[in-house]
């Protein structure tokens, strides 16, 4: 069991390797130095992406439409960022604490072969970024519970602000608690693929009836 759970994980970093290669950008070269992203709560978490596959398939789950305004919240190296950016939307901005990641991500969307959609990265506290145009927010399991509620509430005041119907993809989702807690959003489902660990909740705004 061991080896082939080895074996399986060297088949998916190859595919990896080889889709980013296609796609002319590269979301794992600082892999191993992303886990020190702590954030000023120092609730962020060790860096995790999921594969292109599964990826792909979640991102059909979203719902996604050309009037959408998506934020990747903890972005990383954009490899969430960039698939988006493939596909026809109004908008996509990811969310990046270090500066130094944010860069990679800027640089991946620029060489990104096959951009169709306005992207952009912005290096930054999650918690203090204007939300007030997003419709669709996904989050890799960025950050721990606190990070969570500061940032759902930001987004909440910029509702205020701009009222509309909003969706929240969380994948990996440790503290759907906070989601479920914050008395705005509402569990569409929870998914998962086979033969993949990571999972995903699909939130909407109550609002949306």
């Amino acid at each position: 069991m061991a080896l082939a759970s080895k074996l399986k994980t060297a088949f998916r970093s190859m595919e990896v390797a080889a889709i980013d290669r296609w796609l002319k950008i590269d979301t794992t070269s600082l892999y191993e130095t992303l886990h020190d992203r702590s954030g000023w709560l120092n609730d962020s978490n060790w860096y995790e992406s999921c594969d292109y596959i599964l990826l792909r398939r979640y991102l059909d789950e979203m719902e996604l439409s050309p009037a959408d305004t998506v934020y990747d919240i903890g972005c990383g190296m954009g490899r969430v960022l960039c698939l988006l950016a493939r596909r026809e939307l109004k908008k996509v901005a990811g969310i990046e604490f270090s500066p130094e990641i944010a860069e990679t991500a800027r640089v991946n969307l620029r060489n990104l072969r096959g951009k169709v959609s306005p992207a952009e990265v912005i290096a930054g506290d999650a918690s203090k970024v204007d939300y007030t145009d997003g419709t669709l927010f996904i989050l890799v399991n960025p950050f721990g519970e606190e990070t969570m509620k500061l940032v759902l509430e930001r987004i909440r005041q910029d509702l205020e602000a701009n009222p509309r119907p909003v969706r929240f993809a969380y994948l990996n989702p440790r503290h759907d608690d906070v989601l479920q807690a914050s008395g705005w959003l509402t569990l569409v489902r929870k998914t998962g693929v086979p033969g993949y660990w990571t999972k995903m909740s699909y939130w909407r705004s109550r609002s949306t009836g």
